[in-house]
């Protein structure tokens, strides 16, 4: 159970970004009500799909390769590269400023363009 919490955070700020986005008074109201709907429907099949790979990858079946021999775990190799990709994703979120301070800049950029265009 507890593997699926991160999924429902997910869908919960995909709907609250989505509302958001639905009574914005940015666009045309029909278009608005349109891009909402693909959007939700975007969502809601997301939604599906990552709940049924859940399910199939924690609660399936222990699977056999090709040749009839059981998956071993990780070697050496694969867990030094998961070890440090862990270790990266620890940092970033503790010191989320190691990747923001370099591509503020080009953000901010970016943004005062977007708003040049309102």
């Amino acid at each position: 159970m507890i593997n699926i919490i991160p999924e429902i955070f997910l869908i919960l700020s995909s709907f609250t970004l989505l509302i958001i986005g639905v009574f914005s008074k940015t666009f045309n109201k029909f278009l608005n009500y349109i891009v909402s709907i693909l959007a939700a429907t975007g969502v809601i099949l997301s939604a599906a799909y990552s709940l049924w790979l859940c399910k199939r990858v924690v609660f399936g079946e222990f699977k056999v390769n090709n040749h009839g021999e059981k998956l071993l775990d990780l070697d050496a190799t694969e867990f030094v590269i998961l070890f440090l990709l862990m270790i990266l994703t620890i940092i970033f979120g503790v010191y989320p400023n190691l990747i923001l301070e370099p591509i503020s800049s080009s953000v901010d950029l970016i943004v005062k363009n977007m708003g040049a265009i309102k």
